[in-house]
């Protein structure tokens, strides 16, 4: 892929969509995660003795382990989300150096680029946005 893409996405109600599709995407991950971290549960000895009752408790419990940690890096390597600010709401671009997507403010943050006039205006009104709703 091209260095430094934006997918930059102004019609709001197609932004709702991304958004909405970002969350989801997400929160499908979480459940995963939350459901194989009660599978793991499950195969603990918790009445003493040794940890695990079988080797094949053991293994299912690496296996379960190594399939929550795919999980969480496809989520964090995705589109979806931001992996130094953890916003899923801005639009992202991509830095091939690092083959990540990043939202357009750590991006030049990290590359200490100063934000056209378009964009400086959308993200100081959506941090001002956000600071009043708290």
């Amino acid at each position: 892929m091209r260095d430094k893409r934006i997918i930059r996405i102004r019609n709001p109600t197609l932004r709702q969509f991304r958004n909405n599709l970002r969350k989801l995407w997400l929160s499908l991950i979480l459940n995963r995660n939350y459901q194989m971290k009660i599978k793991q549960e499950d195969l603990v000895n918790h009445s003493g003795g040794p940890f695990f009752r079988t080797k094949d408790h053991v293994e299912q419990y690496m296996n379960l382990k190594y399939s929550m940690v795919e999980a969480k890096r496809m989520g964090n390597y995705s589109i979806c989300i931001c992996p130094i600010c953890f916003s899923h709401e801005e639009d992202m671009i991509w830095d091939s150096f690092s083959e990540t997507w990043y939202c357009v403010l750590c991006h030049y943050k990290i590359y200490k680029i100063e934000l056209s006039g378009g964009d400086k205006n959308r993200i100081s009104r959506k941090k001002y946005n956000d600071r009043r709703h708290y």
